[in-house]
């Protein structure tokens, strides 16, 4: 599926700007060798808005990419495993369910694709940044919440102090953040505050079990 910005209407005829360059062998792919069909669907605010589909079929994308599925059958795949999880489960359209709920399927895609190590390409991070459980979810598998890179640094925000050991240092307690090296670095010489206000992102609230997942160490300082 592609989105993009209607810019003209002439009787039956519509121009539009799509947001990516076109895909042909993608694109024929998905229509299977058949002239593709375009459904135009104009937002009125109250149903799923564009944006979020765009998220919703751009990770979907990357999951058929990554596990060798078509488009519709990872779209059928994830449907069902998140309706099997819902207190009241019934089937639901990409085309008009409301926002709530396009953005907690989304969220279950993010959250899976995390806890499975699917690798994504499309840029969500500002949802996983507004969620403070995906990005306890990130912190577990050392993934970056600024760029979304894998085999991220567990930074500290409070300060341990110069000339102590953070191998002996209790961790609990301690609020973190995974940073790649560049993000790690960009934190240090732009500063907290301003690269708080940049990313507003919370920080994750290390708890034991956490110190045990991450293997840090928890001995008190001497």
């Amino acid at each position: 599926m592609m989105f993009g910005q209607l810019t003209r209407v002439t009787g039956k005829q519509v121009t539009l700007n799509v947001d990516e360059d076109i895909d042909i062998s993608r694109l024929r792919r998905w229509s299977d060798g058949k002239q593709p069909t375009v459904e135009l669907i104009i937002d009125d605010g109250r149903r799923i808005t564009p944006d979020q589909r765009k998220k919703i079929f751009a990770m979907l994308g990357d999951m058929s990419d990554y596990l060798g599925y078509s488009p519709r059958e990872i779209e059928e795949i994830m449907k069902t495993k998140f309706i099997v999880e819902q207190p009241h489960p019934k089937w639901f359209s990409m085309s008009d369910c409301s926002k709530s709920l396009a953005n907690e399927f989304l969220t279950f895609i993010i959250d899976y694709c995390i806890k499975q190590d699917i690798p994504f390409k499309t840029r969500v991070i500002d949802e996983i940044q507004n969620d403070y459980r995906l990005v306890h979810e990130c912190l577990l598998h050392r993934i970056c919440v600024v760029c979304g890179k894998p085999h991220a640094d567990i930074h500290h925000i409070d300060t341990v102090g110069r000339g102590f050991n953070r191998n002996k240092i209790n961790h609990v307690g301690k609020r973190v953040l995974p940073l790649c090296r560049n993000c790690h670095q960009q934190f240090h010489s732009m500063g907290a505050i301003t690269f708080f206000q940049q990313n507003k992102i919370i920080p994750i609230k290390l708890t034991e079990d956490d110190v045990i997942s991450l293997n840090l160490e928890s001995k008190k300082t001497s």
